[in-house]
């Protein structure tokens, strides 16, 4: 949208110029308004990262939404490299992104993500104990994510195909719009596999009742196929969720031991996890407890994160005498 732009690049520049800031800090890029003074910009475009992965989802789109995505990456890379800092969530982001955009690592830092602290407090809230006692007669598998073509949804129709073949009783819970293409296709898809059954959509949900689904679900299901960092793996850990998920890098820096992981083009394997996890209750508390620690050790509170944006501002400005 090219007039949202350029509307947003006027406004952005009336700001300045009111309150002519020695420092900007654009929590999430690339900004496509470059401040005069020292400009910081969070990065979370994974698919800089993982070219052989964003070449097979070029493969998905017709010609024109091909180019269309290949332009405004490289308009995006543009906008990267004219920012003073950068800022990522991970060592594994760092070392892809300098790389992939030929930018200096001393002037890329890395800030942990967080979790949403109205997610937290939902999970204490005394109404959200009445689901606990939700009862199911099959293991509710969540997925929680709106449609994007790099999250790879649909491969879980082929997962519930194997799953049906070993007589698990199974239901995928999507967050996707019922009335939309994309649920149709996977809708679609399903039924010629004969699992239409096993999947439904719950549509999309509001953030405060979120963890509600979580707490109704037995395991978490994320087969993205391109991540910089997902709030889903701290609210499953959160939780107290096992996650079965794609063997990239990525996944297995945020989600640590508290996962299990098939290759991104293997529903087969995706589920047999899903099945030990539903016969090995042993199996299934150690990645509950694994996901406590990594919980513990890789994700700052809100706060915490917070206060370590403010330090990472002062840090930068006494790098610059400012």
């Amino acid at each position: 949208n090219i007039y949202g732009i350029l509307k947003v690049i006027r406004q952005m520049k009336n700001i300045e110029k009111i309150i002519s800031p020695d420092i900007v800090f654009s929590l999430s890029g690339p900004p496509y308004w470059r401040a005069k003074g020292i400009h910081i910009s969070g990065f979370a475009k994974p698919q800089y990262l993982y070219p052989a992965i964003e070449k097979l989802l070029n493969t998905k789109l017709n010609y024109h939404e091909m180019i269309k995505r290949k332009i405004k990456l490289i308009l995006q890379k543009k906008m990267f490299n004219k920012m003073d800092y950068l800022v990522g969530q991970t060592d594994i982001v760092k070392k892809r992104a300098c790389k992939a955009l030929d930018f200096p690592k001393i002037r890329f830092f890395i800030i942990h993500n967080s979790y949403s602290q109205l997610f937290k407090q939902s999970i204490c809230d005394k109404k959200l104990n009445i689901s606990i006692n939700f009862k199911s007669n099959s293991t509710r598998v969540f997925i929680p994510s709106a449609y994007y073509l790099h999250k790879n949804l649909e491969i879980v129709p082929l997962i519930a195909s194997y799953l049906k073949k070993i007589n698990k009783e199974v239901c995928f819970v999507f967050t996707i719009e019922k009335r939309s293409s994309e649920w149709k296709n996977i809708k679609g898809l399903a039924k010629r596999l004969k699992v239409e059954e096993m999947l439904k959509t719950i549509g999309q949900v509001a953030h405060k009742n979120l963890s509600i689904e979580y707490i109704k679900s037995n395991i978490i299901l994320l087969p993205t196929l391109l991540e910089c960092s997902s709030a889903v793996c701290p609210e499953a850990m959160m939780v107290g969720r096992p996650i079965v998920t794609t063997d990239l890098d990525f996944s297995r820096s945020l989600c640590g031991e508290s996962a299990l992981y098939y290759n991104y083009d293997d529903p087969k394997s995706a589920a047999e996890h899903i099945s030990a996890i539903i016969d090995n209750v042993d199996l299934k508390s150690k990645l509950i407890n694994a996901g406590k620690i990594q919980l513990k050790n890789c994700y700052p509170s809100p706060s915490q994160k917070f206060n370590n944006q403010l330090d990472l501002i002062n840090t930068i400005s006494k790098m610059n005498k400012l």
